[in-house]
Parts: structure tokens; C-alpha cells; sequence
């Protein structure tokens, strides 16, 4: 009797072809999706900078004085102007007077880089760490 050997599917070769391709691909896609998250997160930094900056302005606006506390902005209470910072953002430091700058250290555990952004005191970003 004859045997009848079907030439149905793929070869060993052709299989291994296929697992090189795909990772060539994920090598390069990896990378490039790890810095689009990186670039997200600083402009999250910058924003939560942005935001406080405003919030010490009309603090300025609101109680007259030339100088606040970050306490004073940042928290929970009805009375504060920012209740909370995007997940991971947080200020190291901060020079909030309204005359000349506001000057704010952020940090994200996400992200291996710290920066210093200096506001104008308009609320204009006028350095950028990043």
C-alpha cells in the first residue's frame, strides 16, 4: 500500500523566519514606545508646574501677598487652589514669589530625570528642563 503524506503546513525554517521577524520588530518598537512614555510624563511635569504656577498667581491675586507656601496651593481642602499632582509627579522644590519667578523642582518616580523649571511671573514657562 501507499502511504498518502500531506503538504499541509510549515516548515521548521519557515517558523524560524517568522520568530526572527517578529523580533526584530518588537527590538525596535520597544524603544521607541519607552520614549513616547518618557515624553508624556515630563509634559505631565510641565503641566502640574503650570498649574501651580497659576494657582500661586491667583493665590497673589486673592490674598495680596508676594510670597506662598506650596502647602498653602497643593492639598485636599475646598480652600486649596490645587488638589492634586498627575500620578507620580511630585515637587522637590519650590520658590514661589512672585517677583521676578517661580522657580519648581519636579520629579516622577517613572522617569530617571529631575528638572528645575523656571516661571516667568506671568506663568510663563521660561525654562525648560527637558
Amino acid at each position: 500500500m501507499k502511504t498518502v503524506r500531506s503538504n499541509k503546513g510549515f516548515t521548521l525554517v519557515e517558523i524560524m523566519i517568522v520568530v526572527v521577524i517578529i523580533g526584530l520588530l518588537a527590538a525596535m518598537a520597544i524603544p521607541a514606545f519607552q520614549k513616547v512614555r518618557r515624553d508624556a510624563i515630563k509634559k505631565t511635569m510641565v503641566n502640574d508646574a503650570r498649574i501651580v504656577s497659576n494657582a500661586a498667581q491667583q493665590y497673589y491675586m486673592d490674598k495680596g501677598f508676594t510670597f506662598v507656601a506650596l502647602t498653602d496651593l497643593v492639598g485636599v481642602s475646598s480652600s486649596n487652589y490645587v488638589k492634586a499632582f498627575s500620578k507620580g509627579n511630585t515637587i522637590t522644590t519650590a520658590i514661589l514669589n512672585c517677583d521676578p519667578s517661580f522657580t519648581f523642582g519636579m520629579t516622577n518616580g517613572l522617569v530617571a530625570s529631575t528638572g528645575t523649571m523656571v516661571f516667568d511671573n506671568e506663568g510663563h514657562l521660561s525654562s525648560d528642563p527637558f
